[in-house]
């Protein structure tokens, strides 16, 4: 009878690890991989794109308000050959 509650324990306790395995392999096999570096590369490739419209459209703004007199296609094309040179 103590080997048939030893050899009880025993399987308990083996059953309870390839459960445990089992579990942790199906946690494993869904989870989402998510490449964190790609995200960050395309936000800031966004964010500089926004802000160098929103840039241009401020100057333009400024300069139209306060000096309506300049040329403003000369400010664009400065401000364009400036940007695309970086």
């Amino acid at each position: 009878e103590l080997n048939s509650e030893s050899y009880m324990k025993e399987i308990k306790q083996i059953t309870e690890k390839i459960m445990i395995r089992k579990g942790i392999k199906r946690v494993d096999e869904s989870k989402i991989f998510v490449d964190i570096d790609k995200i960050k590369d395309c936000l800031k490739d966004n964010i500089e794109e926004m802000f160098n419209k929103y840039y241009l459209k401020t100057l333009l703004l400024y300069f139209y308000l306060h000096y309506p007199y300049i040329l403003l296609f000369d400010l664009v094309s400065e401000y364009l050959m400036k940007i695309n040179n970086y």
